[in-house]
């Protein structure tokens, strides 16, 4: 791919990227396609354009936090380790965009990488994928979890990716535009939020830049994006993106078709709705 040849831009690995998580305790924001998009004045399923946002990713993606680290995605190193499907997405993705990348991507600066929450269904090898979970479970191992999540996300709800987690708290927010809700999610979250907890943010590109303010507020928020999609599709050996019951999977536009969720202990997790 020439955008790769091209690129000086320095990604590490998913292993590098949890590794380091685990050993610093740092908040992660994330940058993929999506980020990307918005910061050309596009936009996708998750947020319509926003020039704000917009002007807010390019602050992220440009800071220097030492508690706080910013994710790319691998590919913009390498595509061999991905499926043909994932390399068929990548390869025209980085074409079209390989000149705004470049322009905006500092390549002084280390990057982590992106997919560490995507670990399992566009990997062409699956050999460590049970490894990756491991490490991954160990970020919130007997962690206070404070979830910041839209509204159909649902995150470890009939799985058992967060038992290991001490407690669980769950913010609610809109599924779609959440950015039109910022100011009132970042306040909310600072006010009922413990400093020593663990917070996990799934927000499309609003979780971008709310990991990075948190960090700043000196919390540790994790942008932790679509990891309980990729954790079902793993439990249920799914060798193609398929609709997740109960639960909302953007990339193939499924949603639940009944809104409210029957979960007791979801119920009792929600603290606040905005």
């Amino acid at each position: 791919m020439r955008f790769i040849k091209k690129s000086r831009i320095c990604v590490k690995d998913t292993q590098e990227t949890i590794n380091y998580i685990l050993n610093n305790r740092v908040s992660v924001s994330r940058f993929g396609d999506g980020e990307y998009r918005v910061m050309n004045h596009s936009g996708n399923g998750f947020q319509e354009p926003d020039n704000m946002l917009a002007l807010r990713l390019k602050e992220v993606l440009n800071s220097n936090l030492s508690n706080h680290i910013i994710c790319l995605p691998y590919a913009y190193v390498s595509v061999k380790h991905m499926t043909a499907d994932a390399r068929g997405f990548w390869y025209p993705f980085c074409g079209s965009y390989k000149d705004f990348i470049l322009k905006i991507t500092n390549p002084d600066k280390i990057y982590y990488d992106t997919n560490f929450t995507r670990f399992y269904m566009d990997m062409k090898d699956k050999k460590r994928v049970d490894e990756i979970v491991l490490r991954l479970k160990k970020i919130w191992d007997q962690r206070d979890l404070f979830i910041i999540e839209g509204e159909f996300s649902r995150l470890g709800v009939g799985n058992d990716l967060f038992d290991n987690a001490r407690s669980i708290k769950r913010i609610i927010a809109p599924s779609k535009n959440a950015f039109e809700k910022y100011d009132q999610i970042l306040t909310v979250a600072i006010n009922v939020i413990p400093k020593d907890a663990l917070i996990l943010c799934a927000l499309g590109m609003t979780a971008t830049v709310l990991c990075y303010d948190l960090a700043r507020k000196g919390f540790q928020a994790i942008d932790i994006g679509h990891i309980d999609v990729e954790y079902s599709w793993y439990r249920m050996g799914a060798i193609k993106k398929c609709p997740v019951p109960g639960k909302a999977v953007n990339e193939i536009n499924a949603y639940p078709a009944n809104r409210d969720c029957s979960d007791d202990s979801y119920k009792q997790a929600i603290i606040a709705k905005i």
